[in-house]
C-alpha cells in the first residue's frame, strides 16, 4: 500500500496539527469525523461543516512541497484516523506524501529516527464532493482571495480524473499480465506435447 512513487506534499508540526484537528472535528459528523484539508504555500487550512454541528475553519503553518504556482492540494481525511496516526509518531514535524488526493496518504516523521528506524503509516482519504468542495473553496478564498474558488473545483475534478485514469491503467496492466502468463503457459504446454517421447525413455532399445 505504500505509494512508491509518492511525492512530498507538506511538512507540518505534529502537535499543532493534533490541536487543530481536535477542535475542528467537533464540527464534523460524529460517524465519519471527516475534515477537508487545503494545502497552500506556507499554510494548511482544515475545515468541517455539518448542518447539525456548524462550521469551523482553522489554519496552521506548514511547508508546502507542491508546485507553488499550481492549485492548492485538496484532500478529505477522517480526523480520528489522523489523530491515531499522529499519536503513534514521534514528536516534531511530520510529512505527508501521496500520489493524488484520492490515493493512500503516507504519513511519517520528517527527521530520521535513531538506529535508522523507519516508521510509516497509511491513511486512506475520503472523497471531496458537493458541500465539501464549497467548504474547500471558502477555506482557500480566506487565504488567497475569491479568485481561487474556480481553481479549487478544477483541482478536485483533476484529482478525480487522474485517480480514475490510474485505476484503469492498473486494470489494463493486470489484464495484460494475465494474458501474457496464459500465453506463456500455453506455449510451454505445446512444446512439451511436441517433444519426441523417446527423448524421455532413452530411445528405442536394440533390435
Amino acid at each position: 500500500l505504500f505509494p512508491s512513487d509518492a511525492t512530498a506534499i507538506l511538512h507540518v508540526d505534529a502537535q499543532e496539527l493534533r490541536q487543530v484537528l481536535r477542535r475542528v472535528m467537533l464540527f464534523a459528523h460524529p460517524k465519519t469525523s471527516s475534515v477537508v484539508m487545503v494545502v497552500m504555500p506556507d499554510c494548511l487550512s482544515i475545515g468541517a461543516d455539518t448542518p447539525d454541528y456548524g462550521k469551523a475553519i482553522e489554519t496552521l503553518p506548514c511547508t508546502y512541497h507542491g508546485d507553488p504556482s499550481g492549485p492548492p492540494y485538496v484532500v478529505g481525511m477522517r480526523a480520528s484516523y489522523l489523530l491515531d496516526t499522529i499519536a503513534a509518531l514521534p514528536k516534531g514535524s511530520i510529512a505527508f506524501r501521496a500520489i493524488n488526493p484520492l490515493n493512500a496518504q503516507e504519513i511519517g516523521p520528517v527527521e530520521p529516527l535513531p538506529d535508522n528506524q523507519v516508521t510509516r503509516h497509511i491513511v486512506m482519504p475520503v472523497r471531496v464532493t458537493g458541500p465539501d468542495v464549497a467548504l474547500a473553496q471558502e477555506q482557500a478564498a480566506a487565504v488567497l482571495g475569491d479568485d481561487i474558488r474556480p481553481t479549487i473545483q478544477e483541482s478536485v475534478t483533476h484529482a478525480e480524473r487522474t485517480h480514475t485514469d490510474r485505476r484503469q491503467a492498473q486494470r489494463d496492466e493486470d489484464a495484460q499480465s494475465k494474458a501474457d502468463t496464459h500465453t506463456q503457459e500455453a506455449d510451454e504446454e505445446e512444446a512439451v506435447e511436441g517433444e519426441d517421447p523417446d527423448h524421455y525413455s532413452g530411445g528405442p532399445g536394440p533390435g
